[in-house]
């Protein structure tokens, strides 16, 4: 009869398989943790752009787009309004400061500054006549009292006269006491004369005074009504080109109303449209810069209109030094505005990878580039070129800096 004989389990040899599925079991979390191979995409290496992490000069710049505008812009009112009688230029024509441009009629307004200068003139014709009255009262009492004296003076010598010959009976003592009581009339008369004078020269002094005044007030006022017909004439402010003239003869227009507008031609500024993001950086006196023809162009923020639309703001811009000859108005240019001083910094070039993280983490590349795998990083200031790199990154290091629209939800990138 057989006997079923047992075999011995070989522990060791049990213990040593267990062994060897740990490790490739804990290999493969390793793997998995290392490269975080979970989510990932295949892409072919020549349809993404990589960017690597450099040391450099990093210039905080704004890119802005603006346009040219005449630094002076003069806008052309009706000042008195009226029927247009003639027009002496048309729009895209140039004129010289002070030329005609639009002449009106205004028969209700003409009438009426000559009445304000009949009733002026009328007033200087009073004050003259015063002035005058005045004079003539002056000349009259001076004459007065030349004629009082010279009388005074005769009647002096004719009583010395009649006092000698009194004793001679030549003439009675009814003629000298005669001439003495006329002599004492002309006397009295002379002391209230001279009251008199003392008296209006104190009053005509001020009254003078008051006239010339006035005068001065009436002429300048006349002056001022007299001008007022030029209002009726619109004229060029400074030389330039007349840029809008909406306006047609025998049209109606009412004072104030808009007519047109005139442009300086030799001189001009950019106006230009800047992100939201840049208002509370972007100040006046900050400076920019622009190329035209191959030519750098220093330009400096004039002002700044804080008022946000569309997501933008504008600014004005004019030319630190030289601006080009050539530039016409509404010509397109890029301002590069320079935020703050070139700084030696870590960075990588800015690109479409940016918008789709928002800069919060990057797919870095392996050095065989085979694969690239997402990193959380920080990243600071931003230009047109570059982004500065403040943290997760390493000189040298490669990352993908194209769109990445097709694995933003991948934990890794396959290169084929």
């Amino acid at each position: 009869m057989d006997v079923v004989v047992k075999k011995k389990t070989d522990y060791k040899k049990v213990f040593g398989k267990v062994l060897g599925v740990c490790v490739l079991l804990g290999g493969a979390v390793v793997f998995y943790n290392e490269y975080n191979l979970g989510d990932y995409s295949s892409v072919k290496l020549e349809r993404v752009t990589t960017s690597n992490v450099i040391q450099g000069s990093f210039e905080n710049v704004a890119p802005v787009s603006g346009a040219a505008e005449s630094l002076n812009t003069v806008y052309l009112d009706a000042i008195q309004g009226g029927i247009v009688d003639k027009l002496y230029v048309e729009k895209g024509d140039f004129v010289e400061a002070g030329q005609k441009i639009i002449e009106f009629k205004n028969t209700a307004f003409q009438l009426q500054v000559y009445s304000q200068e009949a009733r002026v003139s009328e007033q200087l014709d009073i004050n003259t006549n015063t002035r005058l009255s005045i004079d003539s009262k002056r000349l009259n009492l001076e004459t007065e009292r030349n004629e009082i004296e010279y009388d005074i003076k005769r009647l002096t010598r004719k009583l010395k006269n009649y006092q000698r010959l009194i004793s001679q009976r030549h003439v009675s003592a009814d003629d000298v006491e005669a001439v003495k009581e006329e002599l004492e009339f002309k006397t009295n008369q002379l002391a209230i004369i001279r009251q008199e004078q003392e008296s209006e020269d104190s009053v005509r002094g001020e009254k003078v005074q008051q006239l010339q005044e006035s005068e001065q007030r009436l002429k300048a006022h006349l002056n001022i009504i007299r001008a007022s017909l030029d209002d009726l004439v619109v004229k060029a402010p400074i030389s330039g080109q007349v840029t809008s003239l909406d306006i047609k003869l025998g049209e109606s227009k009412s004072q104030g109303e808009h007519l047109g507008k005139l442009d300086q031609i030799d001189r001009f500024k950019i106006v230009a449209d800047v992100g939201s993001f840049y208002i509370s950086k972007v100040k006046e006196n900050v400076k920019g810069s622009i190329q035209y023809q191959g030519k750098p162009y220093q330009v400096v923020v004039d002002r700044v209109y804080p008022e946000i639309i569309n997501g933008t703001f504008k600014v004005d811009l004019t030319f630190s030094d030289q601006q080009p000859t050539d530039i016409t108005s509404g010509q397109n240019f890029i301002v590069k505005l320079e935020l703050s001083e070139p700084v030696s910094s870590l960075m990588v070039h800015n690109g479409a990878y940016y918008q789709d993280t928002g800069g919060k983490w990057v797919f870095v590349l392996d050095p065989e580039n085979h694969t690239a795998i997402k990193r959380h990083v920080k990243l600071g200031r931003k230009n047109d070129r570059y982004v500065e790199v403040i943290s997760g990154l390493a000189i040298g290091e490669k990352i993908i800096s194209s769109s990445y629209a097709n694995f933003l939800d991948s934990e890794t990138v396959i290169l084929e």
